[in-house]
């Protein structure tokens, strides 16, 4: 069972007037997803949705969109690459999902967090 909850996120001298005042965190299967921001959660969950992945691997020179570089070091890793690989397993990602899709719900109010931190 996943269990999911809000903190409120500390002032940072960087962003005075943060747009989300709340961090959302997820547990499921044994890990902790921590969220500062929706797009974030949207971005994560539309990562698990996906069953087959496309390759990983980028060329030197990437072009993003727009047309700008962004020179890949050899070594760096991307948000998801981070991510423990048993949680791709067929047998965690629906649960991943699952719990991704009421985090969702919470972070627009929809539903209320499954438990409070220290409960």
């Amino acid at each position: 069972m996943a269990r999911i909850w809000t903190e409120p996120r500390p002032p940072s001298p960087n962003e005075p007037s943060a747009s989300e005042p709340v961090t959302i965190h997820v547990r499921v299967c044994g890990f902790t997803f921590q969220f500062g921001t929706a797009a974030q959660l949207d971005r994560t969950l539309a990562f698990y949705r996906e069953k087959i992945r496309p390759s990983s691997r980028l060329p030197a020179d990437y072009r993003m969109p727009g047309g700008w570089s962004i020179p890949i070091a050899h070594d760096e890793q991307r948000w998801f690459e981070r991510l423990p690989p048993r949680l791709l397993t067929n047998e965690h990602r629906p649960k991943v999902v699952a719990a991704l899709e009421h985090a969702t719900a919470v972070a627009r109010g929809e539903a209320r967090p499954s438990r409070t931190p220290g409960a």
